[in-house]
């Protein structure tokens, strides 16, 4: 895939993505990660009114839509990821090789989903590492599975359809 359409998939919302795509948002999310990442921030400032507006975090497009390709990807596996949730943290790269799917699962929606909560959540698992290895593990563990490769492959499922096909449903009973 060349360069340009790498961008023109990153600059669509990841829910749009179908499998094979995803899994490129998380192969790029661990390569832009492998020699290690600093957080940009936008300062605090003081605003007219007088009122600080604290200082946030600044992401690249694709380490949020990385996170996000990783969510949507153990999704269309299958993977039940609530299981592990009380077990996050940073980890070490010994602690990732022994991930399994569902930890892999947990750590992206964990991520993904407490940034909202806990600003620059991302970018000090970034910092440390613990983005980089679930990338670098998640893709390990499905492409070294022909039949989820496969599957990845022949499939034109997405988040977003999926959300409109359960929608459906329930409108209809």
């Amino acid at each position: 895939m060349s360069e340009r359409d790498q961008q023109e998939i990153f600059d669509r919302s990841p829910d749009t993505l179908e499998p094979r795509e995803l899994l490129e948002g998380v192969e790029k999310l661990r390569d832009n990660l492998a020699d290690g990442y600093t957080p940009a921030w936008h300062k605090a400032e003081k605003q007219g009114d007088g009122v600080i507006a604290l200082g946030f975090p600044t992401y690249p497009r694709w380490l949020w839509n990385g996170i996000w390709c990783g969510i949507h990807l153990t999704e269309f596996l299958g993977v039940d990821w609530q299981r592990h949730r009380d077990d996050f943290r940073f980890i070490t790269e010994r602690e990732a090789e022994s991930f399994d799917l569902e930890q892999l699962a947990t750590w992206f929606v964990v991520f993904g989903n407490l940034e909202r909560l806990a600003e620059g959540l991302i970018g000090e698992g970034a910092e440390d590492g613990t983005v980089y290895l679930i990338a670098r593990k998640l893709s390990d563990v499905i492409t070294s599975d022909r039949r989820t490769m496969s599957a990845i492959a022949g499939s034109d499922w997405t988040a977003e359809r999926q959300r409109r096909a359960e929608r459906s449903y329930r409108e209809q009973y």
